[in-house]
């Protein structure tokens, strides 16, 4: 799956209704990520605040039989299949969900460009202590998770990792990888998974990743404070 994501950091005010594309009228900033979805399944999430997060406007144009497949934190999917000109549910897909979607393999790699607002402020993604669950970062950035004790200087996406929790990695030509976080001996808190990874595997832009958060006392919101200035 390749992404390109441009993020514009200034304020950009409104626009008049004569504007072609009318994706740009809010006075916070705004962006575009660029995606080519492989046929086959992948994990994948919206990476951006658009003022319509329904599917049969993220995902226009896509062939016909698509299918996403949302999980719904209780081990159930809720399947929604692409028929002529839209899906059959126009589930929503905010920020911080994730997602499988799956492109006949009779068509060819489709590109999809997210535009809406970047994630500001005092973020906040429910967490199912527990259990699993399909999440995405709020923010796009392509950093590695994260962990309480990662190194001064050391920049992630904030997550409140615990003893216990899993994460799933979903390749479309591979399948999973896990990466486990677990006290360690000489580093009392750090990811282990392929390669090696302490401060967790990184996420990229409009990726989704499965999620096996570890059960009661754990946080159960991942919150962030960011801003682009």
């Amino acid at each position: 799956m390749r992404t390109k994501a441009f993020l514009l950091a200034a304020a950009i005010f409104a626009v008049g209704a004569g504007t072609s594309m009318a994706q740009v009228y809010s006075a916070n900033a705004v962006g575009y990520v660029n995606m080519t979805i492989p046929t086959g399944f992948s994990l994948i999430a919206n990476p951006l605040d658009n003022t319509n997060n329904g599917i049969n406007v993220l995902f226009a144009g896509f062939p016909a039989s698509t299918r996403i497949y949302r999980f719904n934190d209780n081990q159930t999917y809720t399947v929604t299949t692409r028929v002529g000109a839209n899906f059959n549910n126009n589930l929503i897909m905010n920020p911080g969900e994730g997602f499988f979607i799956s492109i006949p393999t009779t068509a060819t790699p489709t590109a999809v460009t997210f535009v809406g607002e970047v994630p500001q402020g005092q973020l906040s993604n429910p967490l199912v202590p527990g259990g699993y669950q399909i999440r995405s970062s709020q923010v796009p950035q392509a950093l590695p998770l994260g962990r309480p004790n990662s190194a001064a200087g050391v920049q992630t996406l904030g997550f409140p990792a615990n003893l216990g929790d899993i994460v799933f990695m979903f390749s479309n030509v591979s399948g999973y990888s896990s990466f486990q976080y677990r006290q360690l001996g000489a580093n009392p808190a750090a990811w282990t998974g392929t390669g090696g990874v302490p401060d967790g595997p990184v996420i990229p832009v409009g990726t989704g990743f499965f999620l096996f958060k570890a059960a009661a006392g754990s946080p159960t919101a991942w919150t962030r404070t960011f801003s682009v200035n």
